[in-house]
């Protein structure tokens, strides 16, 4: 039987074609690539490992650690037409799929996976099995305020000045505002949003439960009514 095996950043590949099949050498190629971004990167980083002898690379960012063992990828995929990804997070194996169609280089479904890691694990992008990771990250940035602008920062100092002085109507208005402003100028998606607002609105529906359902009957701007979680727009 026919097959080839060629030195890579990551250790020798083995697969059952020949040595100028343009699989290989697509396979080839983009580990190179991947070795790139990951030389490059802050929050990936790649070692042997013991335990797999091979190398996998892990992520180094906070909440769950991820872990990508890209030859095992590619030999599953190539040698037992497995379109799973070898992925673990905090050493479990985890069911991703690649793309349907992805037809040559299985290393290309990898390097997804990679830059969603560097773009900070998007909510709408990122895969359901790292949702949670997702979230703490998302939420991480929210509270210490790296992703807040200084009108950010002026628009939640006037929604805590309406919730002292327990002006709820206009508080809801403001927060209305904000989300939209977040939405349209920002590019925040409405999840992103929810996580931003959540604690005034807890701090209000703790007060009255009532009170949010009662605002989104008739908002300041109907468009306000999208980006309140389920929780706070049914009757308590």
């Amino acid at each position: 039987m026919v097959s080839t095996t060629v030195s890579t950043s990551f250790g020798n590949l083995t697969l059952p074609v020949k040595s100028d099949d343009p699989r290989i050498l697509a396979e080839v190629k983009g580990l190179t690539l991947l070795q790139t971004i990951v030389e490059e990167s802050n929050i990936w980083a790649s070692a042997y490992c013991y335990e797999r002898a091979e190398y996998e690379i892990f992520s180094l960012d906070d909440g769950e650690e991820v872990s990508i063992f890209p030859l095992k990828t590619i030999r599953k995929f190539h040698v037992h037409k497995d379109p799973h990804l070898e992925v673990t997070l905090e050493g479990e194996l985890v069911c991703i799929l690649m793309q349907r169609g992805q037809i040559c280089a299985a290393i290309d479904a990898v390097i997804s996976l990679v830059l969603l890691g560097e773009a900070g694990w998007p909510l709408q992008q990122t895969p359901q099995q790292f949702r949670n990771k997702a979230e703490q990250l998302a939420e991480f940035r929210i509270i210490s305020g790296n992703r807040f602008s200084g009108d950010d920062f002026d628009e939640i100092l006037r929604i805590e000045e309406h919730l002292k002085a327990r002006d709820y109507y206009d508080a809801l208005a403001t927060i209305g505002a904000f989300s939209r402003r977040c939405y349209t100028c920002k590019g925040w998606n409405i999840e992103e949003i929810n996580l931003a607002i959540e604690p005034f609105l807890e701090e209000i529906y703790q007060v009255d439960s009532n009170m949010i359902h009662n605002y989104l009957r008739a908002p300041f701007e109907t468009a306000d009514r999208i980006f309140v979680p389920r929780k706070y727009r049914v009757r308590g």
